[in-house]
């Protein structure tokens, strides 16, 4: 029996070894993140969760009623409309038609659908007629003042209700079928303001201060600007509608919408390490990280030394995301190497850390796209409206200050869009994420209007 008491004590002293060591690490830990978020927000680079700015202009006239009929109000109430009784979007009667239409009108082709599928198109827009106008009511309103955003979506008690966008992108698919059938019946300026209400409508959605508003909001855009993109050759729109267009583009501020919730972001990742099962739920299971985060095992406090360096190597790398939000996308480079080096480090150290952070990457890529997207659409408005003078310009600095208050530069190269103008025709692209003009050849990527 002597054996098996020492063995017993043995076994008891490694435990409370172990206990100890694994206290110890765990406050050393601990007391480095607290240090590590001091330094953040004496750089003002960590505020308050639930109280994020708003990214509108600061010319920006505000929606100055009740909360409850605000423009975000009014999405949301249409939202529970259309969802009630647990109905879901693809059993929304339009639905399957304007789904399988959507995908045409991306591209100049699409402008040509067989008979039948044209005519029930026509069909579904005329019946969807009250839906399409609340659609284009919502997206005319005033812009929600942040504070109520944050009372509606009741940001301050840290849920986050994705819900909320289930079927946007079939509203923007109905919206561009409404502006397709008013096109082919000759009515290009009421296709145009069609397209202005989509990207007002992409405005709203970036004013949700959460990752997903971003992708539903730059899905609208992309959609609608491809879209506007086949459709400007193809008939003559006046001026009045070229104007309002342009200056639904100049409202959308999409850059600081996309540092803005990149920032919320790196605010809201206590959500991700915290033992609150209410409050980690949704963003778990939306990173499918639900398992992990949830485990018992990682939550335990043995494990709490892992838990506070995966949090502090986790407000790391969003805030280096953070620096990459504020600057143009060919200036991101260094920081990106910097963050790339960070994760090949990292490992299982840090298991939420380099499950999630990884996803950011494509975002920026994908905003970027965008932007240029924004500013391609600009010029190309620009274009349509100094052409009345019978001739498109021989360089961009012709638009200026008439028709574009600066000519922009190109995200990905940090140089001027390419333009070229021949023959009452002309040539307007990007450079694209390799940042080199491929000179619009199908080997590149670069990111051609027309």
């Amino acid at each position: 029996m002597k054996w098996f008491k020492r063995i017993l004590a043995t076994l008891l002293v490694i435990i409370v070894l172990f206990a100890g060591i694994v206290s110890v690490l765990g406050t050393f830990a601990k007391n480095d993140l607290e240090r590590f978020e001091s330094e953040l927000r004496a750089q003002g680079k960590l505020g308050e969760v639930g109280k994020p700015r708003s990214a509108r202009p600061e010319e920006t006239v505000f929606h100055s009623g009740p909360a409850e009929e605000s423009a975000i109000s009014l999405f949301i109430a249409l939202q529970a409309e259309m969802h009630k009784d647990g109905t879901k979007t693809k059993d929304w009667p339009w639905y399957e038609t304007v789904d399988k239409a959507a995908s045409g009108l991306f591209w100049p082709e699409g402008f040509s659908f067989p008979e039948d599928e044209e005519k029930r198109l026509i069909e579904v827009v005329r019946d969807e007629g009250e839906l399409i106008d609340r659609l284009k009511t919502i997206a005319e309103a005033a812009p929600t003042p942040m504070e109520q955003i944050v009372q509606l979506m009741d940001l301050e008690a840290q849920p986050i209700d994705y819900g909320i966008f289930s079927g946007v992108l079939a509203y923007c698919d109905l919206l561009r079928c409404d502006a397709y059938v008013s096109h082919i019946q000759g009515r290009p300026d009421d296709a145009l303001k069609t397209c202005e209400a989509l990207i007002r409508l992409e405005g709203h959605i970036h004013d949700f201060p959460i990752l997903i508003a971003q992708f539903c909001g730059s899905a609208i855009g992309v959609s609608t600007l491809s879209f506007v993109s086949s459709m400007l050759p193809r008939a003559k729109y006046s001026d009045e509608s070229l104007e309002s267009f342009a200056d639904a583009l100049n409202d959308l501020n999409c850059a600081e919408a996309f540092e803005n919730i990149i920032e919320e972001e790196l605010l809201r990742s206590r959500i991700y390490f915290s033992s609150n099962e209410s409050g980690i739920e949704a963003p778990m299971l939306y990173y499918g990280l639900r398992g992990l985060a949830m485990s018992r095992v990682y939550r335990s406090r043995i494990f709490t030394f892992l838990r506070a360096n995966d949090e502090k190597e986790y407000l790391w790398l969003v805030s280096k995301y953070v620096e990459c939000a504020r600057l143009p996308f060919y200036q991101q480079h260094s920081v990106k190497a910097e963050i790339e080096a960070k994760l090949d480090k990292l490992g299982w150290t840090a298991p939420i850390s380099t499950t999630i952070t990884p996803i950011y990457s494509s975002i920026f890529t994908r905003q970027s796209n965008h932007e240029v997207q924004i500013d391609l659409a600009k010029v190309a408005i620009a274009l349509e409206r100094y052409q009345k003078r019978g001739r498109y310009p021989d360089a961009l600095d012709a638009l200026v200050p008439e028709y574009l208050s600066e000519v922009p530069i190109d995200q990905f190269s940090g140089e001027e869009l390419v333009y070229s103008s021949s023959g009452g025709d002309y040539l307007l692209y990007s450079a694209g994420e390799n940042g080199v003009d491929d000179g619009e050849s199908d080997s590149g990527d670069d990111i051609v209007w027309r």
